[in-house]
């Protein structure tokens, strides 16, 4: 009998990961479990979840990763026992309703087990139902699974979790892949109990540019975890868990190297081709390397001190503003970029959707911090014109750019400075964001959001043109 069976003290909460392995046995006997460190780092943030210190997650890793094992099976079933929340509520999402009802079997599996039932007594199924896809317990939690396509009228919980949303086979279709889209921002996308202190846990493989995490980043406000299957950039890839342990993966290296050695993943990428090994392998939906701005002719620095130190030839902001600060609005970027003979460096970025006011807030923000860069080229459209015009009193160095030319046409004249390797992004390790910027840049000009390319590329154009602050190109 266990001691809650006894009456005596509860013991601590099981931590989850020593949960998902006591799970395992329920639901896979006699199967060898094969572990690895990203089975950590995804409970640790899930238990962080828990704790309330993360509202939105979002997981991208490679199939067979048992992402949906841990996410869609155990945290659930975890959270209502060991930590104790039977009344928490949760809506399973999956891209088809077989997928949907297989993981609802295993969570049945598991709060049916003697082994759940010996050590978390408080959570018993209800007897007057016995649904696959839903699960009630006499502390009126339940656990609801549906699809895409599913009817979800009167539900929602506590918890929204989004596995595989989008069908990897139909990833390519612009129908399904907006139909997915669209579901989520009509149906699903409000039906948290209470989005204050609720949360969203999304776990995929990444399917295309344009996919279900592209929407969310886009949305943003995800704590996110990206892991690939091997490290394919020239820098070391670092994964940071909540309690502060580190795992550093070095360049060409199998993240996995236990379940995917080097030579499965070479033998998988020729069988599934590169573009789709690598949206679904390595979480990086476009062509291996870029289609302008090819991933592996980037340059990186680790010390901006240093660097800053060392002085510039020339130094310059560069601005793409908006014409409004909604949700729904383009962003507004500001760059900072040091020039120094043939190289140049990408110091610092403000992104944000702002209106005028945030805007100008954000270049006088800017002007503070980076004062020797004098010159602030801001292109003359959108809120551009106003926010000249409110403060050229108050910001020397207001520069209105008339970029020509169109966006890849201006892309494509930066595009050899990035070839050649003079142009410099801040390391990973000192810029998480620089991860993003990378991976928007190789997707341009198939990539919705382009903002950051174009304060880029009309930075490099002013440093190179002779023609002062319009840049005419072609």
């Amino acid at each position: 009998m266990s001691r809650l069976a006894a009456g005596l003290n509860p013991p601590p909460p099981m931590p989850l990961e020593e949960f998902f392995k006591k799970a395992w046995e329920v639901t896979e006997p006699g199967k060898p479990l094969m572990l690895g460190w990203h089975i950590g780092l995804i409970c640790e943030h899930l238990e962080a979840v828990s704790r309330g210190q993360i509202k939105k997650l979002l997981v991208n890793i490679p199939p067979r990763s048992l992402k949906s094992t841990i996410i869609s099976v155990d945290w659930p079933t975890w959270e209502w026992g060991p930590l104790g929340h039977p009344e928490y509520r949760y809506l399973f999402v999956s891209h088809e309703i077989g997928l949907s009802t297989e993981l609802s079997l295993n969570r049945r599996l598991i709060l049916e087990s003697d082994w759940y039932r010996e050590n978390w007594p408080r959570v018993v199924i209800a007897t007057d139902q016995n649904e696959k896809r839903l699960i009630h317990n006499t502390r009126r939690g339940k656990m609801i699974a549906t699809s895409q396509k599913g009817a979800i009228t009167g539900k929602g919980g506590n918890r929204l979790v989004f596995d595989d949303f989008i069908d990897p086979e139909q990833a390519e279709s612009d129908l399904e892949r907006n139909s997915a889209l669209s579901a989520w921002e009509k149906k699903f996308s409000s039906r948290l109990d209470d989005p204050a202190n609720d949360a969203i846990v999304v776990v995929e493989q990444r399917t295309h540019p344009q996919d279900f995490t592209a929407k969310l980043i886009e949305e943003g406000g995800f704590t996110r975890i990206t892991i690939p299957s091997d490290n394919y950039t020239k820098e070391p890839m670092f994964f940071s868990f909540p309690s502060g342990r580190v795992v550093e993966i070095a360049p060409g290296a199998s993240t996995f190297p236990e379940r995917k050695p080097l030579d499965l993943i070479e033998a998988q990428r020729r069988r599934m081709g590169s573009r789709t090994h690598d949206a679904q392998e390595r979480q990086n939906p476009q062509a291996a390397g870029g289609i302008i701005f090819k991933r592996e002719n980037w340059r990186f620095y680790d010390n901006l001190e240093e660097l800053i130190a060392r002085g510039f030839d020339e130094m310059l902001q560069s601005w793409d503003l908006s014409f409004k600060g909604t949700s729904d609005s383009d962003f507004v970027v500001g760059q900072v970029w040091g020039r120094r003979a043939a190289d140049h460096f990408f110091l610092d970025q403000f992104r944000d959707q702002v209106g005028v006011l945030g805007t100008m807030s954000a270049i006088e923000m800017m002007t503070s911090k980076w004062p020797r860069a004098t010159r602030k080229l801001v292109e003359d459209k959108a809120n551009g014109p106003a926010v000249i015009e409110l403060l050229r009193t108050k910001v020397p160095g207001l520069i209105a750019v008339n970029p020509q030319g169109g966006k890849i046409v201006r892309a494509r004249a930066a595009e050899p400075f990035q070839e050649s390797g003079n142009l410099w992004l801040p390391s990973p390790r000192i810029a998480p964001w620089v991860e993003d910027f990378i991976s928007r840049s190789a997707q341009f000009p198939n990539v919705d959001r382009d903002d950051e390319i174009d304060a880029m590329t009309q930075a490099i154009i002013h440093f190179t043109s002779n023609s002062g602050p319009m840049l005419t190109i072609g």
